[in-house]
Formats: C-alpha cells, structure tokens, sequence
C-alpha cells in the first residue's frame, strides 16, 4: 500500500514541501492512474505469495516483518529527503505515525495474512476492500458528508457481488468453504484499510506523503523485530 493524501494545492498543482510544481490536470489524473494500479497489483500479488509462505511454515507475523522491515528500508531515506530538514511535522504527529504504524501497516497486514490461513485469497481481498463503504459510511455518520447516489449504488452493488462471490446465498450447504474465523481477520483487515484511508485523507497534518508512509513503516517494524528477536513473532 501507498500513503497517498488529497491535493489541496490547487487544480493542477502538486504540493512537494515549501515548493508547488505546476502540472496538467490530466497528466496529473494519467500519473495516478498508474501508482494506483501499480499499488493494486502489487498488493493483490502479497496473497498469492502468502498463502505459498504459510505452506511453507511462515507465520503471519513473520511474513508482516519481512515485508514492512524490507519496505522501510526502501522508504526511509525518500521520507527523510521528503521532509526537507523540516522535523517539526513528525514531531507534532508521532501520536497520528504510531497509529499509522500500528492499525494501518502492520495490524491490517497481520490481519490479512491471517485470514487467508482459513480462506481463498480472492475472497479475503474482497471483504478486506469494503474498506470504501466503511469510508463512506464514517465520513456520513460521523463529518455529515452525504454520499451521491452514484456512490451508494457503487457501494450496494460491491456488496452483491461479495455476497455471490462468497456463495452465501446457495442452497448447498457444502457449497461455499467460508471459514468464521476467515472472516473475522478479514474484517478486521477492513478495518485496518479503512483506517488507512481515513488517516491519508487528511490534508492538515502538514506531513508529506513519503514521509507518512516512512514513519509508519518504520513504527511498524519496531514491535514486530522486537517480538522476533526473542523468538516470539506470532
């Protein structure tokens, strides 16, 4: 996954620290367009590699440490360069990063990874990705942001095809293998990405976006390395 927070800089602007780099809108769209499906395929590919781990003998938590300590290692240095010298804002959001770090990176991971121990991948991501109904349903409830008719149509119709996908409505009893206790990771895996989503759509932390996903990265790591090291990593 990728921190990615909301341009507030203006249409055409992308904000880089104290400078602004004037681009057209639509190369802007084209260029996420592109991280966002190279994301998307990125992550769907961590639970074909997972489900052959865990066949192998790795645990959820060993397989969360290999992946957040490698990424932090590749991120860290660009989310030092992206603050530019400036530490306040990793100082007034250590509270926001350990957060980050905890629920969005590391316990969404852990979750995920789990729940595919007791499920097909394919159905796993699935519920994990209503994360944007869950989105939507606390910016409603909580902020007063209505959603259009287009994103409540959106959202019922994901949620159709979860049902069918998951076979929930067959007559066969022997017909769907959905695990309860698959389930329950992948909700709370929802809940992680949900969190996620939630944390990187605000745009008054002051906090670049590399510097975010640094900072994340690197809280996350520091549980999991401890717990390995004495041998405990669940």
């Amino acid at each position: 996954m990728s921190a990615v927070t909301p341009d507030t800089s203006g249409a055409g602007t992308i904000a880089t620290g104290a400078d602004a780099v004037r681009t057209p809108p639509t190369r802007r769209l084209a260029t996420g367009l592109v991280f966002a499906g190279l994301s998307a395929a990125a992550f769907s590919l961590s639970g074909v590699f997972a489900s052959g781990l865990l066949d192998t003998g790795w645990s959820p938590g060993a397989m969360v440490l290999a992946r957040v300590v490698l990424a932090a290692v590749v991120v860290l240095p660009l989310g030092i360069v992206s603050l530019r010298g400036d530490w306040r804002p990793v100082r007034r959001n250590l509270g926001l990063i350990a957060v980050y770090g905890a629920v969005s990176v590391a316990g969404c991971q852990f979750a995920y990874f789990s729940a595919v121990q007791y499920m097909a991948i394919g159905p796993a991501l699935l519920i994990e990705y209503t994360a944007p109904a869950a989105v939507v349903l606390w910016f409603w409830l909580r902020h007063g942001q209505r959603p259009t008719r287009a994103t409540v149509m959106g959202t019922l119709l994901a949620a159709v095809g979860l049902v069918l996908v998951l076979n929930l409505v067959s007559g066969d009893p022997g017909a769907t293998a959905v695990d309860p206790a698959g389930v329950a990771w992948a909700l709370v895996a929802m809940l992680g990405v949900s969190t996620y989503f939630v944390i990187n759509a605000n745009p008054d932390t002051g906090l670049p976006p590399l510097a975010l996903a640094a900072g994340g990265l690197t809280t996350a790591s520091s549980p999991w390395a401890c717990s390995a090291r004495r041998g405990s990593c669940p």
